[in-house]
């Protein structure tokens, strides 16, 4: 059976390179609109999953390790085996491709290229210019140009000078022979000139974990080892709203019973599964009591009697009564 050529070379790795998701490409993939619901988090997870391997935008041909690798249970991955891996093919070097994360990895490859080009002709120029210099002035510094000195000819023809004519820049051109300059050199032939120090890198600022991250190592210290911050239902749960306090208390109950990372997200999906049948099962708007035909009867007697019954139905006036503490005034 012959097997395509590989993309690329074995070793290309991301090496931090950050993967970046084309919302609109996703949304027009025909795998994307085949796949239900709950297994969209799952795809987003297989691509992310082969970023991250070697060579870059590659998986193994085995769906023990794939389904390994992503955190699905192997029974639910060879349910849904032919829409997860659609479109994913098997190269001669034995590792499973998928056309966009190819193009993915080009193009990250040729922009490293570009730039690595780019740092290479600047440095090549750079050589270029110092070899270029004269000989007897340092590379950065200008020497006086032939036939006019500055302190002594002004263009005007009465000259500023003090009669004492110095040129320190300038070596006898009759003595002197010509070299290529070089670092060493200019610090030689001028000691008042040091060489400039290299500038010391900047450190990076430290990049903020994600709120997926706070949250499994808050999960951490409450005991929960086993936490993945790219578990489908953990992304579902933030995307619903959930707090770390929420997660937080999850993992102390699942502590307390000796469980792990799956049964504090699960426990944390029923209760929020179970809150919202609570809400849809509530009673809308002001709560009713219910009223006898005699508490009936004496409110609206009541009501008549002191004339409250045409303002409240006018709606300019609230009465709240409490009826069985009322006695009627006697009507003639």
């Amino acid at each position: 059976m012959l097997f395509k050529a590989a993309p690329y070379p074995p070793d290309i790795l991301a090496k931090g390179w950050r993967f970046e998701l084309d919302h609109e490409r996703i949304r027009r993939s025909d795998t994307w609109a085949l796949a239900a619901l709950e297994l969209r988090p799952w795809l987003l997870m297989l691509w992310m999953t082969a970023w991250e391997q070697s060579p870059c935008g590659s998986l193994p041909a085995s769906d023990e390790l794939i389904s390994a690798r992503i955190g699905m249970p192997l029974k639910t991955f060879l349910k849904h085996r032919e829409t997860l891996m659609r479109g994913w093919w098997i190269a001669d070097d034995g590792r499973m491709y998928h056309d966009p994360i190819v193009e993915f990895v080009t193009d990250m490859m040729n922009r490293r290229r570009s730039e690595a080009d780019r740092k290479a002709r600047g440095r090549a120029k750079q050589a270029s210019e110092v070899q270029k210099a004269p000989a007897s002035v340092p590379r950065d510094i200008h020497g006086t140009p032939k036939g006019l000195h500055p302190e002594s000819d002004t263009g005007t023809g009465t000259g500023t000078g003090t009669g004492t004519r110095t040129s320190t820049l300038i070596p006898n051109t009759k003595t002197h022979t010509s070299k290529p300059l070089t670092s060493e050199s200019a610090c030689a032939a001028f000691p008042e000139i040091s060489a400039p120090e290299p500038e010391k890198p900047r450190p990076e600022p430290p990049k903020k974990p994600s709120f997926a991250a706070e949250i499994t190592m808050a999960m951490r210290r409450h005991g929960i080892s086993d936490g993945n911050p790219g578990h489908p239902n953990l992304l579902a749960l933030i995307e619903a709203g959930a707090t770390l306090a929420e997660f937080e208390n999850a993992a102390i109950t699942s502590v307390a019973k000796k469980k792990g990372f799956a049964y504090a997200i699960g426990m944390l999906l029923k209760q929020r599964a179970e809150a919202l049948e609570r809400v849809k099962t509530l009673q809308k708007g002001p709560l009713l009591t219910d009223e006898t035909p005699y508490q009936k009867s004496m409110r609206q007697r009541f009501e008549v009697a002191t004339g409250r019954q045409n303002s409240a139905q006018n709606g300019s006036e609230t009465i709240d009564v409490e009826t069985k503490n009322v006695t009627a005034p006697a009507l003639d």
